[in-house]
Formats: C-alpha cells, sequence, structure tokens
C-alpha cells in the first residue's frame, strides 16, 4: 500500500480512533486542540468519510488514553491524525458493506466492526477506491461560542470538587536560598486561607483555600527570602550566536547576505495552568494540562516521580494557546509535587506573567548566511548555506534525562538536559527549510550547534523562519541587482507547479503596489520543510518614523482542504505572528536569564498594529493533507524583509526590523 497511513500502526482497531454512542460517532484523536481548529477539522474528516451530519459527531478531548500520536507540532496534526481517521472512516464504510455515496448505518455498527484492524481492511481496498467518495462535510467549530462569551474552557477555567490552589515562588536565573526559604513559617505568613508551604530543595510554594490567598501568599514569601544567582552553564559570550567573518567576495557573479535574529519568546496571553490530583494512597496521580503532548508528559512525569507510566492518567484541556514547547509541561509537574504534600485534593496552578515570560522555553537565537554565484545569464549556478544557532528541542521525552523545570529544583532531581536539535529526518531545528525551494546546485550546507546558558526549546516554524528569510532576500538581491522583475526572475528558477501556482496566485491578489515614496512591496515563497504546505506572501509596508505592513497577501496549497476556514485562520494567525517578530519582539537576556515581567519588556504586536490581511488556499482534493499552522512563518518574515529593502533601497539583516537596526544599517 503506497498511500500515506498517517499515525496508524498495524495493531490499530477502527474502534482505537471511532466509537459509536447512541447513534453518535466519537472521534478518538491523540492531537490536542491549541486554539488551531483541528477538532473541527478532523470531525469534519469523520464526518465526511461516513456521510453524515457533523452534529452527529464529537471530539472526545485526549487523553493518555487515546492514541499516542506524539505531540501536536510540526504542522501535522492533519497529515498524521487526519490521515487516520480518514482510513479508519473508510475502514469501517469497508466492514459494514457500505457502499460509495451511501451514509454509514451507524445503528447497524457493532463491535465486531470496531475491532477490525484498519490497515488490514484498507489493504484490500485499491488505490482507486480511496479516492473521496462523499462531498465535504464542513464541521462548525462549536467552541467559539463559548470562547467569544466567555463561557468556561480552559484549564485556567476548570474547578474539580474540593478543589485549593496553589503557587510557586520562582524567579528566572535565581534560586531561594535555602536557609532564608527554610526560615519562613506559616504563621508569619498571616492569612486564614493560607493552608501550606511547601518546600524541596529550591521548590518552593504554597497551598491556599483560594487563589487570591496563593498569589498573595507568595508574593509575600518571594519577597521576604533571600534569593542567589544561579551559575550559568556556559558563559555569556559563547552562548551568542556567532557571526562568521568569512572572506566573501560579493560582484556582479557573487551574492551574498547574513540574517540574524534574537531569542524569542512564546508570550502567550493566558499564562500556563495546570491542576494534580494524587490519590488518597499517594500511588496514582491525575493532571489536567493544556499540554501539547499528553503521552511523552506522562512518560517524564512517571521517570521524574519514579512511578510507573500506568500510575499517571494525563488529560488535555484546551488552554490559550502554544506556539511551540511553552510552559504547559513545566507546570503541570509543579503541581504535581505541591499537590503530593495533600493526597486525594485537587491542586490549581498557574503561572504569573513573570514566570510564563522568563521562565518557560526560549526560542532559539539563530544566524544565517547564503551566498549565490550567477553565470554570465543571472541564472544561479552554485549555493552555500549556513546556519548556526541553540538547540531547538527540548521538550519531554526528547532528550536525555527529564526536561521538567522543576526538576532540577528538588533535592532528589537532576540539572536541566541540554537543548538539541531536531533530526533532519523531522525536517531538523537548524537546517529546517535551508534548503531552497529554486532549481539550484546546493554545493555546501554547514550548520553549528551552539551551547547555550538558557533553556531553548522549539518555537513555531524553528529555524525554517529565518532560513526563508535569508533565501528569499538573496533571491530578491539577485534579481534587482540585475535588473530582473523579482517574480519573473523566481518563476525562471522553478520548476515546482504547486509553487509556482501560490506566487502566481499571491501576485494576483496583491494588486497594483503604492509607488509612494517609502513604501516597498516584497515576496517571501517557500514550502514547509520542504514536504509540507506551499505558501507565497507578498508584503506591503510604509517606513517613515517605523515599519508599518499595511497589507499581507498569504496564499497556500495545503494538500486537499478539510476546513476552508480553519485554514485561512491559521495562514491569519501565522502570518501576524511572523510579523509580530519581525517588526519587534526581541527577548531581553541578562546573567543567564530572561528578564521580563511583563509586555513592557516584551512587546508584541497589537490590534492597532494589525494590517489588512488576504488570504486564500488551493484546494487540492484527493492529495495527501498538509498541515497550514507554520507554513506562514517564514514566508511572511521574508516578504517584509524585502519590502523594506524595496522601500528603503538597505538590506537591514538584523532582526527584528525596529528603529535601530535600521538606522544602523542606514549609517
Amino acid at each position: 500500500m503506497n498511500q500515506p497511513v498517517g499515525s496508524l500502526t498495524p495493531d490499530h482497531r477502527i474502534g482505537d480512533w471511532i466509537g459509536i454512542t447512541d447513534h453518535h460517532v466519537a472521534v478518538r484523536s491523540g492531537k490536542v486542540e491549541l486554539g488551531q481548529g483541528i477538532t473541527a477539522a478532523l470531525i469534519g474528516v469523520v464526518a465526511t468519510e461516513l456521510g453524515i451530519d457533523p452534529t452527529f459527531v464529537v471530539s472526545v478531548p485526549p487523553t493518555t488514553e487515546s492514541p499516542d500520536e506524539g505531540f501536536t507540532a510540526g504542522s501535522l496534526s492533519m497529515s498524521m491524525s487526519g490521515t487516520a481517521l480518514r482510513l479508519a472512516s473508510r475502514a469501517l464504510r469497508r466492514v459494514t458493506a457500505t457502499g460509495d455515496g451511501i451514509p454509514v448505518d451507524l445503528a447497524s455498527v457493532t463491535a465486531a466492526h470496531l475491532e477490525a484492524r484498519v490497515l488490514d481492511v484498507i489493504a484490500e481496498i485499491s488505490t482507486d477506491a480511496l479516492a473521496p467518495s462523499m462531498p465535504r462535510r464542513d464541521a462548525p467549530h462549536a467552541d467559539l461560542v463559548g470562547k467569544l462569551t466567555g463561557q468556561p474552557f480552559y484549564v485556567h477555567d476548570l474547578r474539580l470538587p474540593g478543589q485549593i490552589y496553589g503557587r510557586v515562588i520562582r524567579r528566572a536565573g535565581q534560586r531561594p536560598d535555602l536557609v532564608s526559604s527554610a526560615a519562613i513559617d506559616p504563621g508569619k505568613v498571616p492569612d486564614l486561607d493560607l493552608l501550606k508551604i511547601v518546600r524541596d530543595g529550591a521548590f518552593l510554594g504554597v497551598l491556599a483555600r483560594t487563589e487570591y490567598a496563593a498569589i498573595s501568599a507568595a508574593e509575600r514569601i518571594g519577597t521576604a527570602i533571600d534569593w542567589v544567582s544561579v551559575e550559568s552553564r556556559v558563559s555569556e559570550e559563547s552562548s551568542r550566536v556567532e557571526v562568521l567573518d568569512r572572506a566573501l567576495v560579493t560582484d556582479d557573479r557573487n551574492h551574498h547576505v547574513r540574517f540574524t535574529r534574537p531569542h524569542l519568546l512564546h508570550a502567550s496571553i493566558g499564562p500556563a495552568c495546570a491542576i494534580a490530583r494524587w490519590d488518597d494512597s499517594g500511588s496514582r496521580v491525575e493532571v489536567w494540562t493544556h499540554s501539547q503532548g499528553v503521552h511523552p508528559l506522562r512518560r517524564d512525569l512517571a521517570r521524574a516521580l519514579g512511578l510507573d507510566v500506568s500510575a499517571l492518567h494525563v488529560a488535555h484541556v484546551p488552554g490559550a494557546g502554544c506556539y511551540g514547547h511553552n510552559g504547559a509541561d513545566d507546570v503541570a509537574y509543579d503541581a504535581v509535587l505541591l499537590a503530593r504534600s495533600m493526597p486525594g485534593v485537587p491542586v490549581h496552578v498557574t503561572w504569573s506573567r513573570a514566570q510564563d515570560l522568563s521562565c518557560s522555553p526560549v526560542g532559539p537565537a539563530m544566524e544565517v548566511e547564503v551566498a549565490a554565484e550567477t553565470d554570465d545569464t543571472g541564472h544561479i549556478v552554485n549555493w552555500d548555506w549556513y546556519g548556526g544557532g541553540e538547540g531547538h528541542i527540548a521538550r519531554p521525552g526528547t532528550v536525555a534525562g527529564v526536561s521538567l523545570l522543576a526538576h532540577s529544583e528538588i533535592l532528589s532531581g537532576s540539572p536541566m538536559p541540554a537543548s538539541a536539535d531536531p533530526a533532519p529526518a523531522i525536517g531538523g531545528g537548524i537546517i529546517r527549510n535551508s534548503r531552497p525551494i529554486y532549481d539550484v546546485t546546493v554545493r555546501r550546507a554547514e550548520s553549528t550547534l551552539h551551547p547555550s546558558n538558557i533553556r531553548t526549546s522549539a518555537i513555531r516554524s524553528l529555524g525554517a523562519y529565518l532560513n526563508v528569510i535569508a533565501i528569499e532576500a538573496l533571491m530578491e538581491d539577485i534579481a534587482r541587482s540585475q535588473g530582473i522583475d523579482p517574480v519573473e526572475f523566481r518563476l525562471a528558477h522553478l520548476s515546482d507547479e504547486r509553487a509556482i501556482q501560490v506566487l502566481l496566485r499571491a501576485v494576483e491578489l496583491s494588486g497594483e503596489p503604492s509607488t509612494a515614496e517609502a513604501h516597498g512591496r516584497g515576496i517571501g515563497l517557500a514550502r514547509y520543510k520542504g514536504t509540507g504546505a506551499w505558501c507565497a506572501v507578498v508584503a506591503d509596508v510604509e517606513c517613515i518614523d517605523r515599519v508599518r505592513v499595511t497589507q499581507l497577501i498569504v496564499v497556500a496549497d495545503v494538500g486537499e482542504v478539510v476546513s476552508r476556514d480553519g485554514v485561512l485562520h491559521q495562514l491569519e494567525g501565522g502570518a501576524l505572528q511572523s510579523l509580530s517578530w519581525s517588526l519587534q519582539e526581541s527577548a531581553p537576556i541578562a546573567g543567564g536569564a530572561v528578564n521580563a515581567n511583563g509586555w513592557a519588556e516584551y512587546p508584541i504586536a497589537r490590534f492597532t498594529e494589525v494590517p489588512q490581511v488576504i488570504a486564500d488556499v488551493i484546494d487540492r482534493p484527493g492529495e495527501p493533507f498538509l498541515g497550514a499552522g507554520e507554513a506562514a512563518a517564514g514566508p511572511t518574515g521574508a516578504a517584509i524583509a524585502n519590502a523594506v529593502t524595496a522601500a528603503l533601497g538597505v538590506r537591514i539583516a538584523e532582526l527584528p526590523l525596529t528603529p535601530t537596526a535600521i538606522m544602523r544599517a542606514l549609517l
């Protein structure tokens, strides 16, 4: 069987993915809802394949009893879970002998039908018969009404019987002095609602009857005790991204650009939150979390606690969104440690804004350098790439040791493991999207992983963001230096028809560019990871006292479209986050720690800075599903950077494109 099988294994049965209850279909997936609309998309897949109304399909929130699909990351949810559910649905159609174009009779489905192994059933179906046979059925985003009207929805809103509240007393780059923290007497923190102060090495927290009491007690104790600076693992100097000093020739036939990006924060509007409860015997643990991977988190928690994985039940509850490895896993372990001191009682823990900004894993700083040689006709004949930066992965289970923050603080714990880079087979980190989409000969490609004195990990699109910016900058610069239209120059180096179509569609939608002074237009194009969605972006900017993006055109090809609205929302969201990174985001690092307590220290784009965004998607019925969430990050950054160069006539290669960075380039 040559077709993709997503997350399916030979042992998976139909009932592992699809359940039938009271004439309704229950969708079971290991991919979690992070605001990307995956729940509606997966419901749409199953409803379409079974030929039933989406209102008869419900999604079961992922837990550690759901299929293990690892992390919800890498824009792989549709290609992995969507594909698995499509095949499971077709297998159900097959075993119930339901003909093409006929809805599956849910009342006729038996337990024996659900016990059939998916891949065994699918193997009996010809490839031609696997083409869509039912009209697409769009599922509504049922969660939106509750979110927009402020109904309880997130893990922050969850209230369990007998629930109490915990807060961790923690500062980035510092640890509580053991002597001063041990001297804290609950009687000296007067509050009738304060229940307990929890200490374990450098891990310090409080438990209280109310959230307000927990916050107040944590603040008072944090002010009263002494703090000791944590020694950095490496020096400040060695943690910086190095700028290579190579003698690169730049002339009519040799072209070169070098870009740097700073550390980036996740900066979710809602801070990390979790609830944990030990049973009365202290031998089993339940956790409610907005983690991206309930199964990997469960395994890391079991390793940290010295328990068998069967002793832990981890359930996903939506949080405020996620853009990579944020603090969700860490706060879950905080909740588990605090709850251990009061068995049988659920403990609700939320990080402060300062903790969420400064204690979560940080997006790595990075540098990319690309060079190209052109022939007498201006065509590119050779391409060189170099990338350097810190590790892009430190998720639970992806590095040696326990990758949970509090485990480096408790007496029985261990130091935080060093960040690594994902393997090339899953897209890589520094090297992600380092190979151009264009028909060029890559003569040399080299990357260097630098040690870091802070914990770096995955942030949306990993190295693809900066690699695409650098590649597209060089393409634009070569075209302009030769007086060639940037679109025509790209087309002259493209044989990928799907790339050509998204590029031409974006240009078509963009209209005529402004000819006003200090206005510019730029283009960005890439295929995410070289295997995912194609995306083209056209950006228009105005550069007067600062860079203001006036319009973004975003066009993608994500294979077969299940939920058009969902895809467009993902493209718009990815483009706007990239805009924020490109124009203003830069984590303040000092003393081996993030020095940000609020939005004043780490500003992000505001509603007043949102330009007109026109998103479009090219539907490819019958083609494999491809994810949309990360596809726009690199092309958007590239389009904005190229538009600024078109407006000002100078290449600004230091991100973000702040007035200060622009003045340095101009002077």
